[in-house]
């Protein structure tokens, strides 16, 4: 499993707009599942 310092090494995507909390498999070049954990507290449901 991979988190958000792993993460970061793989996309240069940075909070907000890291939509991503944890990686379950990885495949580089082909695939990876991954998992975002949504609250009510997340800016993009404040509207």
């Amino acid at each position: 499993m991979l988190g958000i310092k792993e993460i970061e090494e793989i996309i240069p995507h940075r909070h907000p707009f890291l939509l991503i909390d944890y990686i379950e498999d990885y495949k580089p070049g082909e695939y990876a599942v991954g998992y975002k954990c949504v609250t009510f507290r997340e800016d993009f449901f404040r509207g």
